[in-house]
């Protein structure tokens, strides 16, 4: 059976895992626990836990907002040469805000989220999404 979690997580001790985020009500029955037992055994054998996440676990802001943000993104491959530009301009910077980036980038502010969000995805850049939603006060430096 053809299946794509919603996330790939990768841990800073080295351990991956991939999430599936449901609504509450698309959880009951048994049918959907037979898919998704099934969809962890698949994970599971692959070295790389599926667990479920709920909802009703995310709907803090701005954890649920972020990882709407996100979910646009986690599609997009390829680099395209404004996500080489922001790259280059992190790498040299270290710790950069996105606000301080569009004084240093010759793009939009809606080309410098969307660009960002895309790296973020991939995790080419990296930022921390639990404690604010993200915007151009958020922080973000190179991935490992």
């Amino acid at each position: 059976m053809p299946y794509t979690p919603d996330f790939k997580v990768h841990y800073a001790d080295g351990r991956d895992a991939f999430l599936e985020i449901k609504p509450v009500s698309k959880i009951e029955g048994d049918e959907f626990r037979r898919k998704f037992i099934a969809k962890m055994d698949m994970a599971k054998s692959l070295n790389c836990p599926l667990s479920l996440v709920t909802d009703n676990q995310i709907r803090v802001n701005p954890v649920l907002y972020n990882l709407k943000l996100l979910h646009r993104y986690t599609g997009i491959v390829g680099v395209n040469s404004l996500q080489k530009q922001l790259l280059k301009v992190v790498g040299s910077s270290g710790l950069v805000s996105i606000g301080d980036l569009s004084r240093r980038v010759d793009m939009t502010e809606g080309e410098l989220k969307a660009n960002a969000l895309a790296l973020i995805s991939r995790g080419q850049l990296q930022a921390e999404l639990n404690k604010e939603k993200f915007g151009m006060h958020s922080v973000v430096w190179v991935g490992a």
